[in-house]
């Protein structure tokens, strides 16, 4: 995900405890976590790389 982000200018940020944990979220089939969830998640986690 993160290399698709760059390659479309968009740099992904978050601590590595915070990707395992929401990835186990996203896994476990008893949280039902929708997809506009997800994508939520990774928008609050995304910036457009500015080009100077």
């Amino acid at each position: 995900m993160a290399t698709f982000l760059r390659m479309n200018t968009i740099d992904f940020y978050a601590e590595k405890d915070e990707i395992v944990s929401f990835t186990v979220k996203i896994s476990d089939q008893q949280n039902k976590i929708s997809l506009n969830e997800i994508s939520r998640w990774i928008e609050n986690h995304s910036r457009k790389i500015m080009n100077d």
